[in-house]
């Protein structure tokens, strides 16, 4: 895409969230305060925009959700996000890189969420049975919403498949795929299509599984072309 497209489609994405993405004052400053201190620590500037932040909190309200999982935390935007749904929602976010995580701890922070909003450093795979013990255990409850956004694609569908038995029937998983890092609907096998590969797995695996039904987003904007795969669980079955 030219750079006069993308500083076009910025523009767009800006006036729009001027006039939808309305936001109290104290969410505006700790947005504000975690962008400026994700790009003073050079993080990749994955953080979720404005659009998008708007967009997952209203699927929250929505979904009236009361306990939302998040794994891939990156500056923790989505997190902080996630908590401006409602004033008792919680957040579990799982972020594996330490660096990115410091970051988000700060933001959460200065946000004044660390009551409703825990940050677990590990990487996901651990974490997830651990967090079905608390589960079964009574000590923690059941997700109304979850949320996979990872660097690394080729794993999206492993943590949504692992994150189904977490949840009960109704409840709504979202999934980031790297349509802008790759294209989609390629089946070339190089190195540069990596990520490509793993979210056609995530979209062709979702397809085979009748656990699961699934729309899949595509929105245009700050962040260029990007895809959202939702999915709502119509039913856990046995093995």
């Amino acid at each position: 895409m030219a750079a006069t497209d993308r500083a076009e489609l910025r523009a767009f994405d800006n006036y729009a969230s001027s006039h939808l993405s309305t936001k109290p004052e104290h969410l505006h400053r700790s947005l504000d305060k975690a962008t400026s201190a994700c790009r003073s620590a050079g993080l990749p500037q994955w953080d979720v925009n404005a659009s998008q932040g708007k967009f997952f909190m209203l699927q929250c309200r929505m979904m009236r959700a009361g306990s939302v999982l998040e794994i891939g935390t990156l500056a923790g935007h989505g997190a902080i996000w996630y908590a401006a749904a409602n004033p008792h929602i919680r957040v579990t976010t799982i972020e594996v890189n330490e660096e990115f995580a410091a970051v988000a701890r700060i933001n959460i922070a200065n946000a004044g969420l660390c009551n409703r909003v825990e940050l677990i450093v590990s990487d996901a795979r651990a974490v997830i049975p651990k967090l079905a013990a608390d589960i079964q255990n009574g000590e923690r409850t059941r997700p109304d919403v979850v949320i996979v956004d990872l660097q690394d694609t080729t794993r999206i569908w492993d943590f949504v498949d692992l994150s189904i038995g977490l949840c009960i029937p109704g409840a709504c998983i979202m999934a980031h795929c790297a349509l802008r890092l790759a294209k989609l609907y390629a089946t070339t096998q190089g190195e540069e299509d990596t990520r490509g590969r793993g979210s056609r797995d995530l979209v062709e695996r979702k397809g085979s599984d009748n656990r699961l039904d699934a729309g899949l987003l595509m929105s245009v904007g700050e962040n260029n072309y990007d895809v959202m795969l939702a999915v709502v669980i119509d039913g856990i079955q046995d093995g």
